[in-house]
């Protein structure tokens, strides 16, 4: 989540009580609306995909997400599919663990090193090979968790 309170406070700024007031009710309205969440997975889909009119593609995107009234996250399974195939270059079914990492980031899944040696193996380190049914496995349940937190 947005944390505009860190932010102010970074910046050795002194607030008012309406304006501390102000930023507790703004970053209530994005964590209400999933603000964060929307547009990480906006970002991350315009990555992806690459396009030569980003505004055109954002709005695409956009309507998806209102015609679809996606409750359960803007990327399917067929996007990690996509992702895992991008990351797989040499075609030989496995990824590195790092690039788990990178893909899962990418989709908006915050990163916790002890919750996926429970799901990929406590000997896991950046280089060990991730299958892609494996990967598939957990990044779906971890997309899920993420977008119904």
């Amino acid at each position: 989540m947005i944390n505009f309170s860190s932010y102010i406070k970074s910046l050795n700024k002194e607030l008012t009580k309406e304006q501390e007031t102000n930023i507790v009710e703004s970053e209530k309205y994005v964590e209400k609306h999933k603000l964060d969440q929307l547009f990480n997975e906006l970002l991350a889909q315009i990555i992806w995909k690459q396009p030569e009119d980003i505004k055109d593609a954002l709005k695409q995107e956009l309507e998806n997400i209102k015609e679809n009234k996606q409750i359960e996250g803007f990327f399917d399974p067929k996007d990690f599919e996509i992702l895992f195939e991008n990351y797989d270059v040499s075609k030989q079914g496995s990824i590195k663990f790092s690039f788990v990492v990178l893909i899962l980031q990418a989709v908006g899944i915050e990163y916790d090193a002890e919750k996926y040696k429970q799901s990929f193996g406590k000997d896991i380190t950046n280089d060990t090979l991730v299958t892609k049914a494996h990967f598939l496995d957990v990044i779906t349940k971890e997309y899920k968790q993420t977008i119904n937190k």
